[in-house]
């Protein structure tokens, strides 16, 4: 990743997180569902990124949602949870909608 891409992904968490905070925080269906759109941070990194920095940006991203929100980690230990299932959800949404993924596309295409 170049300064370019760790920037943008910069910009991609400030605004998550601030939507999540500000404009989505209050918006609840019956008392019973909320919109948790920080979520999508953690699920639209780039593949090429490591695991041990998606589950540390994630752990970081759920803390930081969860001092808003006056909880107690549940949301630090969602997002570890969901960007340890990572790649099995992008494997399914890949597989569900009949694409390969471009590490595929590169294997076979290389023959390695």
């Amino acid at each position: 990743m170049n300064s370019r891409d760790v920037t943008l992904q910069f910009v991609n968490f400030f605004l998550f997180v601030a939507a999540q905070i500000l404009l989505v925080r209050n918006f609840v269906l019956f008392d019973t569902a909320f919109c948790f759109i920080y979520v999508g941070f953690i699920l639209l990194l780039p593949l090429e990124t490591g695991s041990v920095l998606i589950l540390f940006l994630a752990f970081c991203t759920g803390l930081l949602v969860d001092l808003f929100y006056d909880t107690t980690g549940i949301h630090a230990a969602a997002s570890v949870l969901i960007a340890f299932l990572r790649p099995q959800i992008i494997r399914t949404d890949y597989a569900s909608r009949g694409l390969r993924s471009q590490h595929e596309h590169f294997r076979q295409n290389d023959g390695a």
